[in-house]
Parts: C-alpha cells; structure tokens; sequence
C-alpha cells in the first residue's frame, strides 16, 4: 500500500490469520511510520503508480516471491479475512486482474464495481485502479504502465487491453468479497 498518514491499512491486520504480506511505502511525513505494522516498508515520496512501478521494477525479487499483488489506496476498510478471501478467489479462479465488489455504502465512481449479492463473482473488462489484484504473469505484462503517467488516468482501462489475450474469464469483480471506500 501507498500509505500516507490517514492510511487506514492498520485494520486490514485484523479478524485473524492473513495469507498475505504487507508493503508499506510512505510517502508522509513521520519517516518510519507504520513500519512496526508491515512486512517490508519503505519512506518514499510521489505518487501512487510510478512509485509502485519503480520499486517492483528495482526490486524483480518481490515479483518473483508472490503469485499475487494487491495495490489497494490507503483509504480501503477491510479485514485480514476479507483479504485473504479475495487471494483465495482470484486464485481459484486464475484471474490475470481482478478487484473486490465495493459495499453499498461505499463512495465509489462505477456503479459496476458496487457488489452484487446474486454472484460470487462477475467476470468483466474493467477493474478500477483503485483496488486492483494481479497474478504474476499479469503484473509482469502491465508493469512498464504503471510508470506512463503520475496520476494513473487510464490505467483501468488500458490494462484489459494488454491482457486480452489471457480470455474473457481472466478478469472478474469478486462479489464474495467487499471492501469499504
């Protein structure tokens, strides 16, 4: 997580075991913040995606560790059960990219994203990049864009295209789990 520091990412520690690890890059002003709450952290100024860009391009070795890759804002209130669900299901289902269903309650942009109780999940060709999880081979192919631009503008829309040819079902909202935004 890029967190600055308002992250509320502290809570996504909670509710139980976690299948997951935990990046923080800081990008506040207290040099060390919420490092006692991550497995790896660093101090890091800039924005979001061409921040996340150069640290896994620095560091291919994190690529290479994990078969999956959540990029959430620091604004998302959720839980480690919720968390690990959602690896669960992206990985039952090999999704390339995929997103959990925002709540009912949640502000939100799309109302596609918003979770639907009809489905477990719902297979699409957008994920916001507000929340976005890769498998491997997707974060390799759609990692040089995360550089493109500062804002990130575009990415959820270009990132389908680059990974067209994993088929319709690579990419999927997962509406057995939801976060807060």
């Amino acid at each position: 997580v890029r967190a600055g520091d308002n992250s509320v990412h502290s809570g996504w520690l909670a509710d139980g075991d976690r299948n997951f690890d935990i990046y923080v890059s800081y990008f506040g002003k207290d040099e060390g913040r919420y490092a006692d709450s991550a497995d790896y952290h660093e101090n890091r100024k800039g924005m979001k995606w061409p921040v996340l860009g150069e640290l896994l391009q620095a560091r291919p070795e994190l690529v290479e560790r994990y078969a999956q890759f959540w990029f959430p804002d620091d604004d998302i209130v959720t839980d480690a059960a919720t968390i690990s669900r959602m690896f669960d299901f992206a990985s039952a289902y090999r999704l390339a990219l995929a997103q959990p269903a925002l709540t009912r309650e949640s502000y939100f942009s799309w109302p596609l994203l918003l979770q639907d109780a009809r489905y477990q999940l719902r297979f699409t060709r957008f994920v916001e990049v507000m929340v976005p999880v890769f498998d491997r081979e997707a974060l390799r192919t759609c990692l040089p864009s995360f550089t493109e631009n500062n804002s990130g503008w575009g990415l959820d829309w270009l990132w389908p295209q680059l990974l067209a040819d994993r088929g319709p079902e690579a990419i999927a909202i997962i509406d057995a789990v939801a976060v807060f935004h």
